[in-house]
């Protein structure tokens, strides 16, 4: 028995993850999925997820596939953008206040929610370190994000991430202010950075 060459393609375009509804979407029964899985030759990665017996799981992004209304943040946007070497031990995500995850979901995720307005205010895609790409928040909004949020923070690395932004030739200060004046932290981020600097 082997994999056919329709589920080997989901693999590779998906850097080695599969969800068990791409293998529906293919025309393939959970009943040869259990098969392929008892044959050694796909591995259950974690609830709905599968990959190849000698790959790992992409977590950012079966996390992604399992809700779309999830948008990385905090300190798991820094992370995707390459400004912290830390590997979230959790994944903050912020999603509308009116919105739900399924329960399985909020077990594995600190979330954060927000009015609809402002729920795509910085909003990108950026690769997660096995390639696939996932919705996140750009450097100014997660800046944001830390001081509306700094009691739900690791206070050392808050202070770190705005010394770090503060330093950034990157950074977009008239864009962090226009996000902070939405967000309603201007004054909060003002004093912060007055401190800070």
């Amino acid at each position: 028995m082997k994999l056919p060459n329709s589920i080997l393609n989901v693999l590779e375009s998906q850097k080695g993850t599969i969800a068990s509804q791409d293998i529906c979407a293919l025309g393939i029964t959970r009943s040869m999925l259990g098969k392929y899985v008892k044959a050694g030759l796909l591995e259950r990665a974690g609830r709905g997820f599968y990959t190849r017996p000698d790959s790992l799981m992409d977590d950012m992004f079966a996390l992604a596939k399992r809700s779309s209304k999830i948008v990385f943040s905090h300190s798991t946007s820094l992370f995707l953008l390459g400004k912290s070497e830390r590997t979230p031990f959790n994944h903050y995500v912020t999603i509308k206040s009116g919105d739900t995850v399924p329960y399985t979901l909020r077990r594995e995720i600190k979330a954060f929610y927000v009015k609809d307005e402002l729920y795509d205010l910085g909003k990108i895609t950026l690769p997660t370190p096995f390639g696939n790409m996932v919705p996140c928040y750009d450097l100014e909004r997660t800046i944001c994000d830390f001081v509306k949020n700094r009691r739900r923070m690791d206070e050392e690395l808050f202070i770190a991430t705005l010394k770090s932004y503060i330093g950034d030739e990157s950074r977009n200060l008239s864009k962090l202010g226009e996000y902070a004046q939405k967000l309603g932290i201007e004054e909060k981020l003002n004093r912060i950075f007055e401190v800070v600097l």
